[in-house]
């Protein structure tokens, strides 16, 4: 009983108090915005504004400076004249309040708040009463200024204080000496409201992204560095003066919490393990949290990170990362008896530390006799005028600094051999130490193995040496070649069932729709119609099938499935369609890949008459040189810019890779939009396929 009718323009009608989360085609925006000033370059306007659909409350980014905090309905105008006179932000209309209480007012919830950090020497007498006072400021500031506060945000707020709160006891705890004090005060009591209250019971509040806001992730990290303090001070640990490595840390958080701290915790430490580690060294505990972790949020935030660092895993050459860096290292091919040790920092200014640490790694460098051997590439962000004061180091150029913001990553310290080769990286400045970068060199000098040069040696100067070299070089080309040979059967085998993978699977979106309208044409009794159309669902159904274990298909079968999918869609909306065939072509005659034309019109479908209900479609087929051209013309909205295609594209896109690499044919496609060139709207698509 959700789904009610349907609008002309297209859209479902609904019951009352049922809330779209999401469609298989575009939904309208619910929420606008106009803000101004978004980005880092403020010498031009840069006024943005966007009409959207949310489905709930949510954060948006807008730029690289403001993140907007919007709820379905939000109508948000910024006050653009009084950011540029004193650069700061005010908004009006309807969704305004919670901008403004984050943007326009004093930050409740800082992590760095001068007047917490000021208090010294820190009692908790002082923290009491300087709650006592937060407490007051934010409600008066919640009942006076932001009386119109949206609900659910002001449950935010108030959460993101509490966070506050308990997050602050806990450091403080952590680095007072007189802890007895701390305990006999109250303040660490666990049943205290910022203790006992901090839980995310609303979806968002546990989440926000907001720059050195007290979120519910800096207070689980807080405590898990407490509870990892009271585990030290144990009479019974024996390491108590040592550090905790990220691996104990990983394995800590994940006996120390559960449900969503647990994943958010041990999330938090793979992040910094990955950055540190080579990936192959914590791929278990990785592959663990992606199959155990239920959040999304957290398993595409490792995944998005994995990714990233993947191009510079051991191994792997700087060439594939993608890095213009790479091409001014001057690396030579095949050269690997010599090394190139590689730091790229955006950091503004040269901090003393990274200096002093690559000044004293050359000097470790010359003691031990490899100084002709490791080139010292290092790169930061500084004045060029200033390159004599820092040598070795080199300024980094402005478009290397977008690169690495683009990509992520802050700095990266990569250890490489001459050919580009990586040995060693990491990704969190350039804490290199010497001694482990010179074992890593010396090993890779003395990875040849030396009992087979010996075992060579002793055969050079006899024919016997030599007929068994012969011999051994000539078993090893067989087994070789023949080893090549079967992995290219087994890489065309593979290819072969990909694109029969591809082929079998037909847009769940279509089939669950097909069979919506025929149960809907049972329940209004049309037993005709609905047999008639159950017919062709299945005639349609088999011949995707059929066609799936071929690797090519006649014409005729191609347009016979095109009908019936057009004539079952044509059941859902009300639109025309024509489909010509040039007399030149014998369908019976003309073989192509199967299910290859079906998904550009299921495309046409989707965003060229479903958002209407009606329209026409029109497919040509014609021959052109040799070349089977097929034209799928639709008089729909047209493509939006950027817009990307649906599942059935996708696969359409891996399939023409695939049919490149086994057949060595290409098939060339062109999309475009028809008002480019003619007086109407809608989307033109072509597809040239070589005979």
């Amino acid at each position: 009983d959700i789904l009610t009718g349907w609008h002309k323009d297209g859209m479902p009608r609904l019951a009352q108090n049922t809330r779209v989360i999401d469609a298989s085609f575009a939904l309208p925006p619910n929420t606008e915005f106009t803000c101004s000033y978004v980005d880092f370059d403020l010498s031009k306007d840069s006024t943005v504004h966007k009409k959207i659909f949310i489905p709930y409350p949510t954060e948006y980014k807008v730029g690289e400076r403001v993140t907007l905090l919007l709820t379905p309905g939000d109508s948000i105008t910024q006050d653009k004249e009084l950011f540029a006179t004193t650069h700061k932000r005010r908004y009006q209309g309807r969704g305004s309040e919670q901008n403004n209480i984050q943007y326009s007012f004093r930050r409740f919830a800082d992590i760095n708040d001068p007047e917490m950090r000021s208090l010294d020497p820190i009692t908790p007498d002082q923290i009491k009463k300087a709650f006592q006072t937060r407490d007051s400021l934010f409600q008066i500031a919640l009942e006076k200024d932001f009386k119109n506060l949206d609900p659910y945000w002001r449950k935010v707020f108030e959460r993101s204080e509490r966070y506050f709160e308990g997050m602050s006891v806990l450091q403080f705890y952590i680095g007072a000496t007189d802890k007895e004090a701390w305990q006999n005060s109250g303040l660490l009591d666990w049943q205290a409201p910022y203790f006992a209250s901090v839980n995310p019971l609303i979806d968002h509040a546990y989440s926000l992204q907001k720059p050195d806001a007290a979120t519910y992730y800096y207070f689980l990290y807080t405590y898990s560095n407490y509870k990892k303090q009271e585990f030290k001070s144990d009479n019974l640990c024996l390491n108590k003066q040592g550090k905790l490595s990220p691996q104990e840390e990983y394995i800590i958080n994940k006996q120390l919490f559960s449900g969503f701290p647990k994943y958010m915790a041990t999330g938090s430490t793979l992040q910094q393990l990955m950055h540190t580690n080579t990936l192959s060294e914590i791929e278990g505990d990785y592959n663990d949290f992606i199959r155990s972790c239920p959040d999304t949020s957290l398993t595409n935030l490792l995944k998005r990170t994995y990714d990233k660092l993947l191009p510079f895993e051991t191994g792997k050459n700087i060439r594939e990362s993608g890095l213009m860096i790479a091409d001014s290292l001057h690396l030579v091919k095949g050269s690997d008896r010599k090394y190139i040790l590689l730091f790229l920092s955006r950091e503004q200014g040269l901090p003393a530390p990274n200096l002093q640490n690559a000044l004293d790694f050359k000097k470790c460098l010359e003691s031990e006799g490899l100084v002709s051997i490791v080139q010292l590439e290092l790169y930061s962000k500084f004045q060029s005028n200033n390159t004599e004061r820092v040598k070795p180091f080199k300024a980094i150029s402005d478009l290397q600094i977008e690169e690495l913001r683009r990509k992520g990553l802050g700095a990266v310290t990569i250890l490489m051999r001459e050919d580009g080769t990586i040995l060693y990286r990491q990704f969190t400045g350039w804490r290199f130490d010497s001694k482990p970068a010179l074992v890593i060199i010396q090993n890779d000098l003395n990875r040849e193995d030396e009992s087979f040069n010996d075992f060579l040696k002793g055969f050079k100067e006899g024919v016997l040496g030599t007929l068994l070299v012969a011999a051994i070089i000539g078993i090893v080309y067989y087994f070789r070649m023949k080893g090549k040979q079967k992995k290219e059967r087994n890489r065309r085998r593979i290819r072969e069932l990909e694109l029969r993978a591809i082929r079998s699977q037909m847009n769940p979106h279509f089939i669950f729709n097909a069979l919506s309208s025929i149960q809907n044409l049972i329940n209004r009794s049309a037993n005709q119609e609905a047999n008639e159309y159950l017919i062709d669902f299945s005639r349609l159904l088999r011949k995707v099938l059929a066609t799936s274990e071929k690797k090519l298909v006649p014409l005729s079968d191609e347009i016979e499935q095109l009908q019936l999918y057009l004539k079952l869609e044509q059941l859902r909306f009300p639109f025309s369609y024509s489909l010509t065939v040039d007399k030149n072509i014998e369908p019976d005659a003309i073989e192509i890949p199967g299910m290859l034309i079906q998904p550009f019109v299921e495309n046409a479908v989707k965003h060229g008459i479903a958002p209407r209900g009606t329209g026409e479609i029109i497919i040509r087929l014609s021959l052109q040189n040799q070349l089977l051209v097929i034209d799928i013309i639709d008089d729909g909205p047209g493509m939006k810019a950027n817009a990307e295609g649906g599942f059935g594209i996708r696969a359409i896109s891996n399939e023409f890779e695939i049919l490149k690499d086994l057949y060595n044919t290409e098939i060339d496609i062109t999309i475009e939009n028809r008002q480019e060139k003619e007086s109407v709207s809608g989307c033109h698509v072509r597809l040239s396929i070589p005979l």
